[in-house]
């Protein structure tokens, strides 16, 4: 295993303890309510969470659409066993990597990747992957901070020191779009959100 991913479980499992607290559940729900809005998933499709954390993003496609099949693959034990304390059979949750996904080729009719890619060790295999597993005409999203502009970059790095994050890969907003032209998507779209965090969305 990577050093990087060695280094990201033993953060995430203790990032497991807090992360449905108040302040940090609602960042991420805000954000992913934003995401899926954009992305307006379909009922009765398979999703693939990648980095899924305790599952809020989950949850909220468990509320609001009817017969969706969930999946949620996340590197971290913590994260991966508090989000099956919420969910029971209700989805399909593993332990593993984004770089080596245990599933099928087309599988899913959507992958999500929020706020996780930054930490993948290697974003091209990462894309790679979630390309293979999406099935023909399926989408992808990835939500992420990107650092184009003074600014974002200074968040960044703040976000780094505060949350003592280690080795961590934010990109511009032309490097994303690359990253996912390169993986082999087609009809790429990308917005702003919040200005600091950036939506790439590209259909197989």
């Amino acid at each position: 295993m990577d050093s990087i991913e060695e280094s990201s479980i033993k953060q995430f499992n203790q990032w497991a303890r807090w992360f449905d607290s108040p302040i940090p559940y609602w960042q991420f729900y805000l954000s992913n309510k934003k995401a899926l809005d954009i992305l307006k998933p379909k009922d009765n499709s398979s999703v693939l969470d990648i980095g899924c954390g305790t599952g809020i993003l989950l949850e909220q496609l468990l509320k609001t659409n009817i017969g969706m099949e969930l999946y949620g693959i996340d590197i971290s034990e913590g994260m991966i066993e508090k989000a099956k304390m919420k969910f029971g059979n209700k989805a399909n949750l593993r332990v593993g990597s984004a770089n080596n996904l245990p599933y099928k080729n087309d599988m899913f009719d959507y992958v999500t990747c929020c706020i996780s890619l930054h930490h993948h060790p290697n974003t091209m295999n990462s894309m790679n992957e979630m390309y293979r597993v999406t099935k023909k005409g399926g989408k992808v999203l990835v939500l992420d901070p990107f650092a184009d502009g003074l600014i974002r970059k200074a968040a960044c790095m703040f976000d780094n020191f505060i949350f003592r994050e280690g080795r961590t890969f934010v990109y511009t907003k032309d490097q994303m779009y690359q990253f996912m032209k390169k993986a082999g998507f087609r009809n790429i779209t990308q917005q702003h959100q919040a200005y600091f965090k950036l939506v790439t969305i590209g259909e197989k």
